[in-house]
């Protein structure tokens, strides 16, 4: 038995929304390389950029290692640019909580000079200052699904060797993200 996240459909809702607010200029902060699924969430921002016409840039796209800190560091490289990004995707929301407070230490503000997404939707990701736009994962229905899982082998009851279940992300808007600011 297989669960599998479909990442792509919430960077998919997240980058769509983004550009429908102008954005084109958008970075991703990744998780850790040797994370299959940061890999997958990686995979699915550049091929949204792809089909959508956008141009990689590599300089765009910064290692993160899924923690504050991470956030943090990558963020800062990402300012540095110039010009730099309109928009940040983060692989998770720990990682786009460091970002948050890197922006706010630079004397800028979310989302008016840049815009911020995360991904996981952890119960903290509400209450950041601005409340956190980020990808659901329905982490309890991924929790459920294992432990019926389980409990099934362990019972013996287990008859669908094979099946994959597909669990669904999607975009959860709350204030990190707005227009892009037109340069005066």
């Amino acid at each position: 038995r297989n669960i599998e996240v479909d990442y792509a459909q919430g960077i998919d809702e997240a980058l769509e929304h983004l550009m429908s607010l102008g954005h084109r200029h958008i970075a991703f902060i990744s998780g850790p390389a040797e994370l299959p699924s940061a890999q997958l969430r990686r995979a699915a921002f550049l091929a949204h950029l792809s089909r959508n016409g956008i141009v990689e840039d590599e300089n765009l796209v910064v290692a993160g290692d899924h923690t504050v800190d991470g956030g943090l560091t990558a963020m800062d490289r990402l300012l540095r640019l110039q010009p730099h990004p309109t928009a940040v995707l983060a692989s998770n929301d720990l990682t786009a909580i460091g970002a948050l407070r890197t922006v706010h230490r630079a004397g800028m503000r979310v989302p008016d000079d840049i815009s911020i997404v995360g991904f996981d939707d952890i119960h903290l990701a509400e209450f950041t200052e601005p409340p956190l736009t980020t990808v659901r994962l329905p982490r309890s229905e991924l929790a459920e699904r294992a432990v019926s899982w389980l409990i099934e082998e362990i019972e013996e009851r287990d008859t669908r060797n094979g099946v994959a279940t597909r669990l669904e992300t999607h975009l959860i808007i709350r204030q990190t993200t707005g227009p892009v600011r037109v340069a005066r």
